[in-house]
């Protein structure tokens, strides 16, 4: 099984911000100095004085080995219940919570017909 990392944030349990890392190397901390989150969609990382401290907030996409993993814009693709690639309707949403994605809040979407994954590179995080 490979897993994609869709959202790399954690939330400090000292401050109650939540952080997220948006692109590899990209080190975030919280205001109180107490949690970093890093490495965007590449690798989960965190630097805490207490490991009790924070709690993962990460949105992660578990697959099978055989399907085909291809980062897109959302505008490139023009899909409703079909897989645009090859039209079939085994098509899987992963959709957001709302609350921490602006606009469209589809991720991405796994057509199990063709076994290709996208996600999309162009979501903008709040």
């Amino acid at each position: 099984m490979k897993s994609i990392i869709v959202i790399n944030r954690a939330r400090c349990n000292n401050c109650n911000e939540i952080i997220k890392s948006l692109s590899v190397h990209d080190l975030k901390w919280c205001k109180c100095h107490q949690l970093a989150v890093d490495g965007g969609n590449c690798y989960i990382r965190r630097v805490v004085e207490n490991e009790n401290n924070y709690i993962d907030l990460n949105e992660i996409i578990n697959i099978e080995n055989e399907y085909k993993v291809d980062r897109v814009n959302l505008g490139q693709l023009d899909f409703k219940e079909k897989c645009c690639i090859c039209n079939s309707i085994d098509v899987h949403l992963y959709k957001g919570d709302g609350k921490y994605i602006e606009g469209y809040d589809i991720l991405g979407y796994i057509c199990h017909a063709c076994k290709c994954l996208y996600i999309f590179n162009d979501i903008k995080f709040k």
